[in-house]
């Protein structure tokens, strides 16, 4: 791979003109914070439920039963 391609100092600064890029971290930070509360406010049984859904469908498909 060239090195122009691979790891570099200015490579956060590619990623952070790309807002794809960006909303996707916003995205996971976001969730991130939405599952901290969901730990700390929230019964154990329910905010684990609720945690795990992501984890059946990431892609937001799901199977037909």
């Amino acid at each position: 791979m060239p090195r122009s391609r691979g790891l570099r100092a200015g490579l956060i600064l590619d990623l952070l003109r790309r807002p794809e890029w960006l909303c996707g971290i916003l995205a996971v930070t976001a969730a991130a914070v939405c599952r901290a509360v969901a730990r700390a406010t929230g019964p154990l049984t329910v905010s684990r439920t609720a945690l795990n859904a992501d984890l059946a469908a990431p892609d937001g498909e799901r199977e037909a039963a």
